[in-house]
């Protein structure tokens, strides 16, 4: 229990430093794949950052965003990052979107030439996921 949540620890300031490169970077955006830990491993949309929805809230906080940051969110269907999206708007999140599914976040990057992956070069790594619980 005690190893988990040291690993939860160091998952979460990863996120931190990973997010505010991707949030400060030019041309660069904010993904979060709202699904389980064991979607994400099995795949996700390069550079997405993982905060399974039904820990969305905490996992934004520990970013320190500012309100009006620019998020999108992507889950299997759409239904979880919705849900991501409520709870973060009603916490005063004003530029929240729900993308959908993976293979409409990969078209919304494809088609706007946007790119989530930090300049580090790190997109997609373990180190950038905060794992929470899902259902």
């Amino acid at each position: 229990m005690m190893k988990r949540r040291f690993l939860q620890l160091v998952v979460s300031l990863t996120v931190l430093f990973s997010a505010t490169v991707l949030a400060q970077s030019e041309n660069k955006l904010l993904l979060i794949d709202t699904r389980s830990p064991a979607e994400y491993e099995e795949g996700h949309v390069a550079g997405a950052v993982l905060i399974p929805y039904d820990a969305i809230e905490a996992g934004i906080i520990k970013l320190s965003l500012a309100k009006d940051t620019p998020i999108y969110l992507y889950c299997a269907k759409g239904s979880r990052a919705e849900i991501a999206r409520k709870r973060l708007e009603y916490r005063g999140y004003t530029q929240v979107t729900n993308l959908g599914g993976k293979a409409e976040a990969e078209a919304f990057l494809a088609e706007t030439g946007r790119d989530p992956r930090p300049s580090d070069g790190r997109a997609g790594s373990k180190q950038e996921t905060h794992q929470g619980t899902a259902p």
